[in-house]
């Protein structure tokens, strides 16, 4: 079982610094698309949906590695009363939501990527088939569940500990 959740853990890894990556160029593009137009050069042609495209797949990528981090906010208002055992099962019934998030996001996208593929549908201005962005992005949905499922076997360690 630890070699799967180190799997699974290294690859949300990856994802996420993909997510990163793609954020950055993002970034990157905005900053000379701006400065284009500034400089009298001109944007960027469909930086618009360059960015729309590697922020809608960063943030999908992003997910995974959030999970297992337990890097999401946490509102503990009413909860941090609680018993910890309370908290616990109130952290693993989120947990379980995940799960249940990424099975029904990698499901529905699944079915968005074959949609997209069938009717050919490409961004306006660059024509880029707007599949390949939604199937990246369905990797991250993917990989939701299983990196929840290994959140849930370490949130079930720490209590037994």
């Amino acid at each position: 079982m630890a070699g799967v959740a180190a799997l699974v853990a290294a690859v949300a890894r990856c994802l996420a610094l993909g997510g990163g990556t793609l954020m950055l160029a993002a970034a990157l593009m905005v900053t000379l698309s701006v400065s284009g137009r500034r400089l009298g050069l001109g944007p960027v042609p469909g930086d618009f949906e360059l960015v729309q495209m590697a922020c809608g797949v960063a943030v999908l990528w992003f997910l995974p590695y959030a999970t297992i981090a337990r890097a999401h906010i946490v509102v503990e208002a009413l909860t941090e009363r609680l018993p910890r055992r309370a908290r616990t099962f109130l952290d693993g019934l989120g947990l379980f939501g995940f799960v249940a998030l990424g099975l029904l996001l990698a499901t529905t996208m699944a079915q968005g990527v074959l949609d997209l593929r069938r009717a050919g549908t490409t961004t306006m201005v660059l024509q880029v088939p707007q599949v390949w962005a939604m199937a990246a992005a369905w990797l991250g949905a993917l990989w939701l569940a299983p990196a929840s499922l290994v959140a849930l076997a370490r949130l079930r360690a720490r209590r037994a500990r």
